[in-house]
């Protein structure tokens, strides 16, 4: 379990956390109908082909935004996932607050992906931190607990996660106890995945697709994966990625998910993205790069993918000490596969219900600005259909 400082002796705040949850995955159908009839195996490189084909369920660009100018080539959803199964604590940084004329300014897309990705993180037994900006605190609150909710209904299992929830104040306000208290969480994770997270652009700011500051609502957690004196330089982060040996080796490794090129993770892809057919692209986009990442027609179907392609990575290589260990020959068959996948996803009702919770808490869409379920201008159904499309993808 992480042992994290209670906020309330920074902020006033009081620390959430959601009950350790033991989830057991899914085992073997039948050891009879195993041994009887010749299932096709999961191997390494029919895993490999799926999780590709899971890649590009999610990078259509159903949005019309112009992500192909941005995307990376094929191999980045399997990458990331590789550091999710091959870390022990994970923080999740999400929180894109355009809605600016409305409180909360929380938007719908980013809360659901990242408790998506949180709980397939805690059914591998993995520690996670979900981090977010004050004005967005109620909303994940809402999410986590809705998701908590279904996840008491599963099996209960051997191996146990810890999810906590923290929040910062905007970076008008950030003083140095806050960055202290940042920088402790950083010394717990070995890695951030940063999902539909407001970053910073070339002057510093923090923009909104259509050019809007947001900096008065947004906490500098970028500073989970920047040194603070690289940050003040963020000029020269516009040119280009920065290499490990800039930033340090000691930082966490990371994953970042984005759709508009204004996101944390974006900076890998920077010049890219300045010279796309994104909308104000050259003014908002983003300079912190991430060692992964994942660009996505929405940011909550990037995490849906990630969490996909890490349940059927933990499978083939035996993550979770309760699932039965196959030997090299034998391996899991395609339906084993397929239900461990299905088990680390959200369900349909799962993720309505956690739209629901979070639009009753003042979540809305972020190109229409309603309080409805909708993500991103597309109805709740359009992501229930990605969900199903992961779930279902040929092997």
């Amino acid at each position: 379990m992480i042992h994290l400082p209670p906020s309330t002796t920074m902020l006033g705040l009081s620390l959430f956390v959601i009950a350790p949850c033991a989830l057991r995955l899914v085992q073997r159908k039948s050891s009879t109908i195993a041994r009887n009839i010749k299932f096709k195996r999961a191997t390494i490189a029919n895993v490999k082909s799926l999780i590709a084909s899971m890649e590009q369920v999610v990078q259509a660009d159903e949005g019309k935004r112009g992500i192909h100018d941005i995307i990376l080539p094929e191999g980045e959803l399997y990458n990331a996932a590789c550091e999710m199964i091959t870390a022990k604590r994970v923080a999740v940084i999400t929180g894109f607050p355009c809605m600016l004329t409305h409180s909360p300014p929380t938007e719908t897309d980013g809360p659901l992906g990242a408790l998506s990705i949180a709980k397939t993180l805690l059914m591998l037994g993995k520690d996670v931190v979900i981090i977010t900006d004050e004005c967005n605190e109620e909303v994940l609150l809402s999410c986590a607990a809705a998701a908590t909710a279904h996840s008491s209904m599963l099996p209960q299992g051997l191996r146990k996660g810890t999810l906590t929830l923290e929040s910062f104040p905007a970076s008008t306000i950030f003083n140095a106890a806050d960055e202290s208290r940042l920088l402790k969480l950083r010394a717990l994770v070995d890695l951030v995945v940063a999902i539909e997270r407001a970053g910073p652009c070339k002057d510093g700011r923090y923009l909104t697709m259509r050019g809007y500051d947001m900096s008065h609502l947004v906490a500098p957690l970028e500073l989970l994966l920047m040194p603070p004196d690289l940050l003040e330089g963020s000029d020269s982060l516009s040119k280009g990625p920065v290499s490990a040996s800039k930033v340090g080796s000691t930082l966490p490794r990371s994953i970042g998910i984005g759709d508009g090129g204004n996101e944390v993770g974006m900076g890998r892809v920077y010049h890219r993205v300045v010279h796309s057919s994104i909308t104000n692209a050259a003014e908002i986009a983003c300079v912190v790069p991430t060692d992964h990442l994942l660009v996505s027609s929405v940011s909550n179907w990037g995490g849906y993918a990630l969490s996909a392609a890490t349940a059927a990575l933990a499978l083939l290589n035996n993550v979770n000490r309760t699932l039965p260990a196959q030997s090299a020959e034998s391996g899991y068959s395609v339906e084993e596969l397929r239900a461990h996948i299905d088990a680390c996803l959200p369900s349909d009702a799962e993720e309505t219900h956690k739209c629901e919770r979070i639009v009753a808490a003042g979540a809305r869409d972020g190109v229409t600005g309603q309080l409805a379920l909708y993500v991103d201008g597309m109805p709740l159904s359009e992501s229930l259909s990605i969900l199903r499309r992961l779930r279902n993808v040929d092997l």
